[in-house]
């Protein structure tokens, strides 16, 4: 079939793509179902922030109080945070046990799990899309005398 581009690069690189968006999407996925395992069922309260969320590229240091005392802790740097100010007031939740371990509220649930899905479903996308199309040319090429 002179004059016909082959798909063969175009293909390649979709299922190339998708096979990284794919992993890289599971990884962060698997992490963030983790996360919400961990903090899913651990106490919800009010901290104060401590630190300005532009300056703690490393995560942002809170304080609450438990049954013990007082916890100075660290929020993971995050996407959500940016919106607060020092002094601000955040909803969080941390593990009894272990009250260093703590996320936002909002950053724990099935919302971010549904969100995050979205990432290896389109690697998932591409991947099969690609797979098909690259069957569906080899048939031709098969057909074509």
């Amino acid at each position: 079939m002179k004059g016909q581009s082959r798909p063969r690069g175009r293909t390649g690189l979709a299922f190339a793509v998708g096979v990284l968006v794919l992993a890289t999407g599971a990884w962060f996925l698997s992490m963030t179902i983790q996360e919400t395992r961990d903090l899913g069922h651990g106490v919800g309260t009010t901290a104060t922030l401590l630190d300005e969320p532009s300056d703690c590229s490393e995560g942002c240091r809170v304080t609450f109080d438990v049954a013990t005392g007082s916890v100075v802790a660290k929020l993971p740097a995050h996407e959500l945070i940016k919106r607060f100010h020092r002094g601000s007031d955040l909803r969080i939740v941390y593990v009894p046990e272990d009250p260093q371990r703590i996320a936002l509220a909002d950053s724990v649930g099935p919302g971010p799990i549904v969100l995050g899905s979205l990432i290896p479903l389109l690697g998932l996308f591409l991947v099969v899309s690609s797979s098909a199309t690259w069957a569906r040319s080899r048939l031709q090429r098969s057909r074509t005398p």
